[in-house]
């Protein structure tokens, strides 16, 4: 029979360690641990592409009407020629007040004046027939032309007309002028005078305002019931503007 087991003995000394046996399968994870201190703040990244347009939001409410403003007119002043025209708006509390500039128009050219004169001197006039005349300054532009020895033609327009006659009757008579124009002869535009005695001179003037709506010829016409010598006449004949 196997007797008592005797006392253990004295712990040998260690052995050398053997041989890595296999991994083991992996046990399972423990507790998270406490987190550690933050790091340091990192680079910022590039910005990113713009998102779409977010939808239009619905529109306010429409604010009260506020006062109508007062608007009047200003001085006017006159500005240089050739610079533009300008208003100048000033607020006056209530609304606003219109300060105009006008510029001064360009001078204008004059136009040139159309004028003619005629006369005769020394002459014997015919009873019933047109007075000869000569030209003493004739008219460049052709619209007052003395076109025969007793008439002269115009241009359509508007004329101031002026003449004088006079002629010494031989024996006592009388001196009718009668100035012709548009085809027809006007008695009261001309002279009449008579004389009392032989050998006086009859002389007169007379002035009008021809309207030639087309080209006519002005001529003097003379009638008397005597003689005559020294005949004299002259007709001044401006061309008259009208804008």
């Amino acid at each position: 029979a196997t007797g008592p087991a005797g006392t253990t003995g004295p712990t040998g000394a260690t052995g050398p360690a053997g041989t890595t046996g296999p991994t083991g399968a992996t046990g399972p994870t423990g507790t998270t641990g406490p987190a550690g201190a933050t790091g340091p703040t990192g680079e910022t990244g590039p910005t990113g592409t713009t998102g779409p347009a977010g939808a239009t939001g619905p529109t306010g409410a429409t604010g009260p009407t506020g006062a109508t403003p007062t608007i009047t007119g200003g001085p006017t002043s006159t500005g240089d020629p050739g610079t533009p025209a300008s208003v100048n708006v000033v607020s006056t509390g209530d609304g606003i007040r219109l300060d105009f500039t006008i510029p001064q128009g360009i001078p204008g050219t004059a136009p040139e004046n159309i004028f003619a004169s005629f006369a005769i001197y020394m002459a014997t006039f015919s009873n019933g027939a047109p007075i000869p005349l000569g030209t003493v300054v004739s008219d460049p532009t052709g619209n007052i032309t003395l076109t025969s020895p007793t008439k002269i033609t115009l241009a359509p327009g508007y004329y101031f007309v002026s003449y004088h006659v006079s002629a010494t009757l031989r024996t006592a008579g009388y001196m009718q002028i009668t100035p012709s124009y548009n085809g027809s002869a006007f008695l009261p535009l001309g002279i009449y005078f008579r004389t009392g005695t032989d050998g006086t001179t009859a002389t007169g003037s007379n002035a009008l305002i021809i309207n030639a709506p087309v080209q006519t010829d002005f001529f003097l016409n003379y009638n008397s019931d005597t003689a005559n010598r020294d005949g004299a006449a002259t007709v001044v004949i401006i061309k008259l503007i009208r804008s």
